[in-house]
């Protein structure tokens, strides 16, 4: 009984302890600012997974799911 107490109290303070380590996480300072970008155009490229490519515009509003999605 004395074992299971000693037990779940240390694996209590493991937690804790991992818990404070994952939130005290400093950020790393940012890099350098990213260039401005040239105009967008309205479509991009996308390559599927059996490389077939095909243009889509750039704000999509609607899919549609064919076969087994």
């Amino acid at each position: 009984m004395k074992n299971t107490k000693r037990f779940a109290l240390l694996l209590a303070v493991l937690m804790l302890l991992s818990l404070l380590t994952a939130c005290g996480q400093t950020q790393s300072a940012p890099t350098a600012e990213p260039a401005p970008a040239a105009e967008e155009p309205d479509t991009r490229t996308i390559t599927d997974g059996l490389g077939r490519q095909v243009e889509v515009p750039r704000q999509v509003e609607r899919i549609v799911t064919l076969g087994n999605a």
